[in-house]
């Protein structure tokens, strides 16, 4: 029985509002049934609620195999406005295997949503394969569904989808960013773009499929698929998880000569992008440099930059030195990590005492005059000195260097006393040195925490 191409093509016209039937076919001769209507919307194993069965992968074909509730099969497959794709089935087993297949709008749920954009059953009329020709009139992500032409439940074949790209290379010098929507997308052998390789501007995948076949960004993280990698805006370096280096351990690569040469590109010291520039790159990760330095740093962006210790290393602007408690301050030449200086910080009441020696309202409120926490609680009042030991100013000083009093107190130092009564104040260490003659006081004072 002949099916009636020009009557569903009429149908798929009104249903899909001018997109209609893909490169339709004549007439051809068919056992069973008519083919009957695409759209059963609401039934399990349809056209709306197919088995997904992965991403399509542009260039690489797919393998489907129908079952007894898996008669539509569905792949995701990420466009770029402007792509052109040419969509193609191939019966494996049997070789008389007749397939239809259709791109459809990708809903939330990664469910065909609406008519199909483009069909096709039999090509040009002389194989039951299908083909379709259509180009992406926007950035997103699609559905391709196939089904038997009969509806049945077994057989084996293959599609492939391939894309002509609208494309717009990105990430070397002299390349502007990808437009909203999509990242730089490297080829394998353009190792993240190393060596500046260029890429190319990609739409990211507005959903993915929950399969796990691992593959390492160019970021140094797993992702749990390529799909995933590109839905975070990452470009893939290689199949599998990651290797067990850290991201964030210095690379090794280093310019040596005194060549003047452009540079090679921008390394990760473990602290900083730097430029590495010179007549040759020596170090296991030359080929591993980043093409300008604010790839560089977003890669690095997460991790920790110690800071202090006996080099005094400094953190960036807009950072500051943040040291544990009981490093006090750094001190013995302890190391830090920076932090980001916060922009906003809360009116919580839990008063800190800082590096700096001043009691702040909160942790956050430290860290935003840029010191780290020395301890919790108010900082303790300064003690008085004694001063200009052995000179006619011998004497108590206050912290901001006013005198306190004439004293002969050499080797003493003064701390607070008689917390809590009448008497308190600071108090020397020593007998005969404080500002009352033969005593120890110094100077009355409200001298506790």
């Amino acid at each position: 029985m002949k099916k009636p191409h020009s009557a569903l093509c009429l149908a798929y016209a009104v249903l899909a509002s001018a997109y209609g039937c893909a490169n339709d076919v004549s007439s051809t001769d068919k056992t069973g049934d008519d083919e009957p209507d695409v759209f059963d919307v609401g039934a399990a194993d349809s056209a709306a609620r197919p088995t997904l069965v992965g991403n399509l992968v542009p260039g690489e074909a797919a393998e489907g195999r129908f079952g007894r509730n898996a008669r539509y099969l569905a792949w995701t497959l990420g466009l770029t406005e402007g792509d052109e794709v040419h969509l193609t089935t191939e019966a494996v087993s049997p070789r008389s295997l007749d397939t239809v297949a259709g791109i459809y709008q990708a809903s939330s749920t990664l469910a065909p949503r609406g008519a199909p954009l483009a069909i096709n059953d039999d090509c040009d009329g002389t194989t039951l394969d299908s083909c379709i020709t259509w180009t992406a009139p926007a950035s997103g992500t699609v559905i391709v569904v196939v089904r038997r032409y009969d509806r049945g439940s077994s057989g084996t074949f293959r599609v492939l989808a391939e894309v002509s790209a609208r494309t717009q290379a990105c990430g070397s010098r002299g390349l502007g960013p990808c437009p909203d929507g999509q990242f730089c997308s490297f080829a394998p052998e353009a190792m993240c773009g190393a060596a500046d390789h260029p890429g190319v501007c990609t739409a990211r995948p507005d959903a993915c499929i929950a399969l796990y076949d691992p593959v390492c960004g160019c970021d140094g993280n797993t992702y749990g698929n390529a799909c995933n990698a590109a839905s975070a805006g990452v470009s893939v370096a290689s199949a599998g998880e990651c290797a067990g280096g850290d991201v964030c351990d210095a690379q090794d690569a280093v310019g040596m000569g005194a060549c003047r040469r452009l540079p090679f590109g921008f390394a990760w010291s473990g602290r900083a992008c730097v430029v590495v520039q010179g007549c040759t790159c020596e170090g296991e990760d030359c080929d591993a440099l980043y093409a300008t330095q604010e790839d560089c740093a977003a890669a690095h962006a997460d991790c920790e930059v110690s800071c202090g210790g006996i080099a005094g290393f400094a953190c960036a602007e807009g950072q500051f030195c943040d040291y544990a408690m009981e490093t006090s301050c750094g001190s013995g030449d302890q190391m830090g990590t920076c932090r980001a200086i916060p922009d906003v910080c809360t009116r919580e009441v839990a008063p800190v005492c800082g590096c700096d020696g001043s009691t702040y309202s909160n942790a956050c409120n430290a860290a935003a005059a840029g010191t780290s926490v020395a301890g919790l609680g108010p900082c303790a009042p300064a003690a008085p000195e004694c001063r200009a030991v052995g000179t006619r100013s011998e004497g108590w000083y206050a912290p901001d260097g006013t005198l306190i009093c004439w004293a002969r107190c050499g080797g003493a130092v003064a701390a607070c006393g008689a917390v809590g009564s009448r008497s308190e104040g600071w108090y020397s260490s020593t007998d005969g040195t404080g500002c009352g003659g033969g005593s120890r006081l110094v100077q009355w004072a409200d001298c506790s925490p």
